[in-house]
């Protein structure tokens, strides 16, 4: 009886040992030698460490100690973002002045003398020329001129803007040479006609011009008229430009030349002098013959060139 017990017992054993092996070997916690290779359950890799690069694609998870009570974004990577551009503020154009708001209204007639004398050029002008301009811009920078003439005739006519100073390449004042020939007032009458002799003479920028009689040195006004050009014609204006300045045709036409306003006028009426007989036309040295003829050239594409006297 007693060695049947024990003879079962060791059954049991045997059976139990032979269950948790079986259970050990299927749940993969011992490897089985002899089950064949492609049953055996291969050993699982961890996951691989995800890069700064990759992380920004991943998944967010839940954080941890609260599972799926809120989602954690992956960390922010060390590259530096690049600010947006700011759109530029759009640029304002200036202000206009009286002279260009004067350019949004209707076209006008305008006559420039520079040279006006006694202001018997203007005179002529109305009667042959232009009948009933807007306004009409007179230089002149004879002291003695200005009093007896312009002024007057300045207060009799409204279209009349008298610029008392010379004709010039800059703004400022520039030495000037009266005729030394002295005449009283109204000895010589301000006649418009062609031929007739100005009143009080030759007065030029160049000293000694006329055969000597530009002789008197004075300091007088200067305007650039390139400046001033643009300042107060508009290329719709019908502009009509009398150059009788005893010998700066040359620089002034030049200056004109240089800066590309010469088409602001419509049609010219220049004398152009013997004197100088070198002058510079865009850099150019040449004969006051050669550049007479270059700036006819220029001039006539903006419209007629004629002479005056």
């Amino acid at each position: 009886m007693a060695e049947n017990l024990s003879c079962n017992g060791s059954l049991v054993q045997i059976l139990f040992l032979s269950i948790s092996l079986n259970v050990l070997l299927l749940s993969g916690i011992l490897p089985c030698p002899f089950c064949p290779v492609s049953s055996r359950q291969a050993p699982v890799a961890p996951p691989p460490e995800p890069s700064p690069a990759s992380s920004a694609m991943m998944p967010l998870r839940p954080e941890k100690g609260q599972p799926g009570a809120r989602m954690v974004a992956p960390a922010a990577t060390t590259a530096r973002s690049v600010p947006p551009t700011q759109p530029k503020a759009p640029v304002q154009p200036p202000a206009p002045t009286s002279d260009a708001a004067e350019c949004l209204g209707d076209p006008r007639t305008i006559f420039v003398d520079l040279g006006a004398n006694c202001g018997n050029s203007y005179e002529y002008f109305l009667r042959d020329f232009v009948h009933n301009p807007t306004v009409a811009y007179l230089f002149e920078f004879h002291p003695e001129l200005i009093g007896e003439y312009l002024d007057p005739l300045a207060k009799r006519d409204k279209r009349v803007v008298l610029i008392k100073a010379a004709a010039y390449t800059r703004d400022g004042t520039v030495d000037v040479y009266l005729d030394s020939r002295h005449e009283k007032p109204g000895q010589i009458p301000c006649v418009a006609q062609k031929k007739a002799r100005n009143p009080h003479g030759v007065n030029s920028l160049f000293k000694g011009f006329k055969r000597g009689r530009a002789s008197a040195l004075i300091s007088a006004a200067a305007v650039d008229l390139v400046a001033w050009m643009r300042r107060h014609l508009c290329a719709k204006d019908k502009v009509y430009m009398k150059m009788d300045v005893e010998g700066a045709e040359y620089m002034l036409i030049d200056a004109m030349m240089t800066a590309g306003v010469q088409c602001l006028v419509d049609e010219y009426f220049i004398e152009f002098h013997k004197q100088p007989t070198e002058v510079t036309v865009g850099g150019k040295p040449m004969s006051n013959v050669e550049a007479s003829m270059t700036m006819r050239q220029e001039l006539a594409k903006c419209g007629p060139v004629k002479d005056w006297f």
